[in-house]
């Protein structure tokens, strides 16, 4: 992404041109870069509000973009990008239309995509695409059910969205309420949706009670991370690497809908699980 030039400076060029004045060809130029810039920003802005992401590029193509002037101070922006939500990912084509004026230095835009998300098999997480998968053996597979309330480990409403919350619900048996279990290493494990193929993970690789637990794309780090600790009966408690906190039904709720957090283990009910329904 481009460093924008100063919107005062946008504004004296557009008065120059306002007054009648001709302006020379690198003042014509630094007002297109300026319009694209702006469309840029406003672009990345718009499209991760809806897709998602961490560090949004909106991948503009600032050499084929199609710049007119449409009067002194607007002026429209037209042509491809190539949105991604972070470095990781591949990303996913799209057509745009921008208008920029340079009297109030607002940028509207509107996109269409184009193609699904590039890949096939590493398009980093786009919903309902495959995504990156942690190296290992699965060692186990099916539902993960809660002891205390008898209810599965559940992706809320099938999304395949990262960020997605983690509940429990009545086991159905539906992909979103099926996980792999994939070995990490030195006793760590990944737990991966059958439905996304995203994994569960502690929002913000926080370490405080209470943090929610949600389904993110694979990246590695310690927040996705989950040790698996024998308590008897045939029940476990799953601990996070990152935090050394348990996967915990919030408030100890045995209703549909209640969320799942980390929180400090304590072996209750309602951080005991039971591998398969």
């Amino acid at each position: 992404m481009k460093i924008l030039p100063s919107l005062p400076f946008a504004l004296a060029l557009a008065t120059t041109l306002a007054a009648g004045g001709f302006a020379p060809a690198a003042a014509q130029n630094s007002a297109a870069e300026v319009a694209k810039d702006r469309c840029d920003l406003q672009l990345a802005y718009q499209i991760s509000r809806k897709a998602g992401g961490n560090v949004p590029d909106s991948g503009l193509d600032y050499r084929r973009a199609r710049v007119v002037a449409l009067s002194s101070s607007k002026i429209r922006v037209e042509g491809q990008g190539l949105y991604r939500r972070d470095r990781f990912d591949r990303g996913r084509p799209y057509a745009y239309k921008c208008t920029f004026n340079s009297r109030t230095g607002v940028a509207k835009a509107s996109y269409d995509w184009t193609g699904p998300a590039l890949g096939p098999k590493d398009d980093d997480g786009w919903p309902g695409g495959p995504n990156h998968m942690p190296q290992g053996r699965v060692i186990w597979s099916g539902a993960v059910i809660s002891v205390q309330s008898g209810k599965a480990l559940d992706v809320a409403a099938g999304s395949n969205y990262d960020g997605a919350a983690v509940i429990q619900y009545a086991f159905k048996g539906t992909p979103n309420q099926l996980w792999d279990v994939i070995d990490a290493g030195r006793g760590r494990v990944v737990f991966v949706s059958q439905d996304s193929n995203k994994v569960l993970d502690v929002r913000g690789a926080a370490e405080r009670d209470g943090d929610p637990v949600r389904q993110f794309r694979y990246n590695g780090n310690e927040d996705q991370l989950w040790r698996i600790e024998r308590l008897g009966g045939g029940a476990y408690q799953i601990v996070n690497v990152a935090s050394g906190r348990c996967l915990d039904v919030e408030g100890g709720g045995r209703q549909d809908g209640a969320r799942l957090i980390q929180y400090q283990c304590q072996g209750s009910g309602n951080q005991a699980w039971r591998l398969g329904n």
